[in-house]
């Protein structure tokens, strides 16, 4: 998975600094956001497919959790782009640790970047829609899901139910403690479930 380096390399875009503000609880955030997309439970039941284009987008998708839960808050902006500049530093110097070379990882890293702020648009734009689950499942299966074809009939409606569950359980959380970097995700074994189920 091309997301971690050691966090002390500056990428060849110049857009990354260390010793910024916000640097610790960016890292902190952006190591819960790797955790919770690691888990094998959203490769193996939830179909996401297990390449590094699918583990980047389960990344954003965790990534938009956070910055969607501080982007009102005193210091969130600053905080939500803290983790954007950690988020893609690492993947720039993981792809750097595998041999892509100076030319290829700025191709790369821009059509990440243009990933990124798409599913960041069409996931918020989803939330804030009178029909949220319905147009959130739409956003996901457009970008998480954009080649799977199912296997199973409920796969979306469970992967939907995980977003807007964490969401619900972020917003309640203390926001203090979202912005000194310390954040739970719920495991895709329970957060996956519904009212109905």
């Amino acid at each position: 998975m091309l997301l971690i380096g050691d966090g002390e390399k500056k990428s060849m875009f110049g857009l990354f600094k260390s010793k910024k503000r916000y640097e610790q609880e960016s890292w902190a955030l952006f190591i819960a956001a790797q955790d919770a997309a690691r888990n094998a439970y959203f490769y193996e039941n939830l179909e996401v497919p297990d390449t590094t284009e699918g583990r980047f987008d389960l990344l954003l998708v965790h990534i938009f959790l956070i910055i969607n839960r501080i982007k009102d808050e005193k210091g969130g902006p600053q905080l939500g782009q803290a983790l954007f500049d950690t988020a893609f530093l690492n993947i720039d110097e993981g792809y750097r640790e595998i041999g892509v070379g100076d030319m290829g990882v700025p191709k790369r890293m821009k059509k990440h970047m243009l990933a990124f702020n798409g599913r960041m648009h069409a996931y918020e734009q989803a939330l804030q829609h009178e029909n949220a689950r319905e147009e959130l499942a739409s956003a996901l299966d457009r970008n998480l899901y954009t080649l799977v074809h199912f296997e199973k009939p409920d796969t979306l409606h469970r992967m939907t139910a995980y977003v807007l569950n964490n969401a619900a359980q972020l917003q309640s959380a203390p926001i203090n403690d979202i912005m000194a970097g310390h954040i739970t995700f719920m495991p895709p074994e329970s957060g996956t479930m519904t009212k109905e189920s």
